[in-house]
């Protein structure tokens, strides 16, 4: 567990550095572009594109690292009423279905992606091959996958050490 504990480090730190790499093009190009545009009338033929890819790029990726870092928006009403064992059950019950639900989209994102309509198909701007940027979407239903994966694992061992969960119980009520 330990060892998939450090990966799963490994692979956040990475999709931050992706994160901050994706946000900084995205302006650096949208900045270029709209001086560009209003100063010389011109614009690149990429760039729309790019930024567009890169905004789908850093919404999957983003979303993987919200889940992992539980910064995702939720509506935790039930679950602040549960505590112990009821409460830990109840968000392992919400992972399994993050689970199941990014396990389909990328069964059929895959499929999708390998299929001759879309692989051969070619993006205006970039001229890149349209799979590629499927398999972004698929990329971030991996790395949901992995977390949530991660996040049943913690929940497992939280059930099997009832010491975990009166820790956990202090800490959520500092």
């Amino acid at each position: 567990m330990k060892v998939f504990k450090k990966v799963c480090d490994a692979i956040c730190w990475v999709c931050k550095v992706l994160l901050v790499l994706l946000m900084v093009g995205m302006t650096v190009i949208t900045t270029i572009e709209v001086v560009r545009r209003y100063a010389l009338g011109k614009s690149f033929a990429w760039a729309e594109e790019s930024v567009r890819f890169m905004l789908v790029a850093s919404s999957f990726i983003g979303g993987g690292y919200a889940f992992r870092e539980k910064s995702l928006v939720i509506f935790d009403s039930l679950q602040n009423r549960l505590t112990g064992r009821a409460r830990t059950i109840l968000i392992m019950l919400c992972d399994f279905v993050v689970l199941f639900i990014s396990g389909f989209v990328l069964y059929f994102g895959i499929n999708y992606a390998n299929t001759p309509a879309i692989k051969f198909q070619k993006s205006p701007g970039l001229k890149l091959p349209m799979n590629i940027i499927y398999y972004i979407i698929c990329f971030g239903m991996f790395l949901l996958i992995l977390f949530s994966i991660e996040a049943i694992l913690d929940r497992i061992g939280e059930l099997r050490h009832p010491e975990r969960l009166e820790a956990k119980a202090e800490e959520v009520s500092k």
